[in-house]
């Protein structure tokens, strides 16, 4: 992704464009999982935390993250960039079972950019992506994580495992 299309994303982030203004810059509006994985392969090889940034603005606003759950769990797990809240929102949506092993590494990652709240939103939403899934393997993660020292760890994993009967049975 250009700077000047980084520049229209962020601009359309904050209400100061639309997305006909983003298609006239070459980006793509319409959800495309194959144009989302390729802008996230590219940002990955650069290491550019704005792309990032940019591909996830375009993501949440226009879908098109189902071929790149690989992609965003690598990512994850990165320390160069700052979205790793955002990254874990949409992973949770994603459901990929196959993404486990880097939802449960991130429990132990620390981040000094999100030394702000202890961490504790990352560890949210990872566990809240953790119970999305709703397998065995990720209830086995749930339960594990209840043991925390970290309280607000626990209790989010408690909540988290009380809600996935709902989840499971569609009420």
């Amino acid at each position: 992704m250009f700077q000047l299309q980084q520049q229209k994303v962020l601009d359309f982030a904050l209400g100061n464009t639309n997305a006909a203004d983003l298609q006239d810059c070459g980006l793509n509006v319409n959800g495309d999982p194959e144009y989302v994985r390729q802008e996230l392969l590219q940002a990955i090889h650069d290491k550019d935390d704005v792309a990032v940034e940019c591909v996830l603005i375009l993501v949440f606003k226009f879908g098109g993250a189902a071929k790149s759950s690989d992609l965003l769990a690598q990512l994850l797990v990165e320390e160069w960039h700052r979205q790793h809240e955002n990254i874990a929102l949409i992973l949770k949506d994603l459901k990929d079972p196959a993404v486990m092993s880097y939802l449960v590494n991130v429990m132990d990652l620390h981040f000094p950019y999100l030394d702000y709240d202890g961490g504790q939103g990352l560890k949210t939403k990872t566990i809240a992506a953790l119970g999305a899934i709703g397998t065995a393997e990720s209830i086995r993660a749930l339960e594990g994580f209840v043991d925390s020292e970290k309280k607000s760890v626990a209790d989010a994993a408690r909540r988290e495992l009380r809600r996935l009967p709902q989840l499971i049975s569609g009420v």
